[in-house]
């Protein structure tokens, strides 16, 4: 999570949604970063509550605000792949340091039914649980599809008036498998389950397709 005063922005960082690498980019131009261990994934309206109030001096609406959304069937492959890679942390990371070390131990199967649960139901989904308000109505200005940040990242830099920016590409992990090869019937079915409301939302289907933007 990045708040600029300066430039009037802020960026709401979803799990494996490129947040690591726009964070990079921008986080010369923000006062307000919240961009280490497991406390940059704040939802906006976590954000807007702690940070944009009156003794704040912030308006939300006179912000320019950001998040990214993404392919559930490929955030939760990336998700497993990363955590496979990644050092275990240390136990003052807590549940995060959980995950990680299990993600090690089992297949990627398995890790759908821990994340999507074997008879569980829609769950919020990331667009309800980071972007959205109250009411599952965008809260953020702006939300872009993963796959389209990297064609909308000069206009989006425009819009928050920070000039031509890089976007680098970070924690991107090497020798992943296509996340097809790593899914059978069952593990697809409860990602999309899980991410129905993503998926209606967006226009997503497994292959990685999108329509409009409902």
């Amino acid at each position: 999570m990045l708040i600029s005063d300066q430039h009037k922005f802020a960026f709401i960082h979803t799990p494996k949604c490129a947040g690591d690498s726009i964070t990079q980019a921008l986080i010369p131009f923000a006062n307000v970063d919240a961009s280490r261990g497991r406390a940059k994934h704040w939802s906006a309206r976590r954000v807007k509550a702690e940070f944009f109030n009156e003794s704040r001096g912030r308006r939300w609406d006179e912000y320019e605000t950001l998040g990214v959304i993404r392919n559930p069937w490929q955030q939760v492959h990336s998700d497993y792949w990363f955590c496979r890679n990644s050092a275990v942390p240390g136990h003052e990371l807590g549940t995060w340091r959980d995950k990680v070390i299990r993600a090690k131990r089992i297949t990627f199967a398995q890790f759908v039914v821990d994340i999507c649960g074997e008879h569980g139901r829609i769950g919020p989904g990331l667009f309800t649980h980071y972007l959205a308000d109250e009411r599952d109505e965008a809260l953020v200005k702006h939300v872009v599809r993963f796959e389209e940040l990297a064609e909308r990242w000069p206009a989006i830099c425009e819009t928050i008036g920070v000039g031509e920016v890089e976007l680098p590409r970070v924690n991107v992990t090497a020798n992943r498998p296509d996340y097809r090869e790593d899914y059978d019937d069952r593990s697809r079915f409860l990602v999309g389950r899980r991410f129905a409301n993503d998926i209606q939302r967006f226009g997503y289907s497994f292959d990685g397709a999108t329509r409009g933007m409902r």
